[in-house]
C-alpha cells in the first residue's frame, strides 16, 4: 500500500469517527433536553381529550431511559424553568383560575407518567401500591385544579396538590 493511499484511508477513519461520537454526543444532549416538551405534549393532548395518545406517549416516555433513567429525572419537571423544569412548583404557589387547567393537566401528566414509570425500589412502606395510591390522588388533586373558577378555588386546589406532594417526599424522597 502507498503512503497516499494509508494517509487517504487514516483520514476517512478519523473523519467517520468524529462523525459518529458527535451524533451520539447529540443525541444524548437532547434526551435531557426533550423531557419538558414531551410533559407538555402529554398535558397537551390531556387538555384536548385525547386520552389514548397521552397513554400512549407516556407508556413510551417512562420506558425511554434517555428520557426518564430513574425517578428524580421526572420529578426535576417541577424546578423552575431556568434550572431545567417545568416551574410547576412555582405555578402552583401562585395558581389562578386563567392558569389552572393548563397547571392542572401539566401536574395530570407528571402522575401518568411516575405511575407509568414506577416505584422500582419497594422497601418498608415504600410501595408500589403506596407509589401509586399517591399518584392517583395527584390525579384527583389534578382534576380538582383544572375545575377551579375562581382565584380562591384555585389557590385551595393548587394547596391540595401541594400538600400531595409533600406527603409522597416525606415516604419516598431521600
Amino acid at each position: 500500500m502507498t503512503t497516499k493511499t494509508r494517509i487517504w484511508l487514516a483520514g476517512i477513519t478519523l473523519t467517520a469517527i468524529f462523525a459518529l461520537l458527535q451524533a451520539s454526543a447529540d443525541s444524548y444532549a437532547q434526551g435531557g433536553d426533550e423531557l419538558p416538551a414531551v410533559v407538555k405534549k402529554i398535558a397537551a393532548a390531556l387538555k384536548k381529550g385525547d386520552a389514548d395518545a397521552a397513554k400512549k406517549l407516556t407508556t413510551a416516555t417512562a420506558k425511554n431511559v434517555k428520557l426518564i433513567d430513574e425517578i428524580s429525572d421526572l420529578m426535576h419537571m417541577y424546578r423552575p424553568v431556568d434550572k431545567g423544569g417545568l416551574g410547576i412548583e412555582s405555578s402552583l404557589k401562585k395558581a389562578t383560575a386563567k392558569n389552572a387547567e393548563d397547571l392542572a393537566n401539566l401536574v395530570r401528566a407528571m402522575a401518568d407518567l411516575s405511575i407509568a414509570k414506577g416505584w422500582a425500589d419497594p422497601k418498608g412502606k415504600r410501595t408500589k401500591k403506596a407509589w401509586n395510591d399517591l399518584n392517583d390522588e395527584m390525579r384527583t388533586a389534578a382534576d380538582g385544579l383544572a375545575k377551579a373558577k375562581n382565584d380562591k378555588a384555585a389557590a385551595a386546589a393548587a394547596a391540595k396538590v401541594t400538600n400531595t406532594c409533600n406527603r409522597c417526599h416525606t415516604l419516598f424522597k431521600d
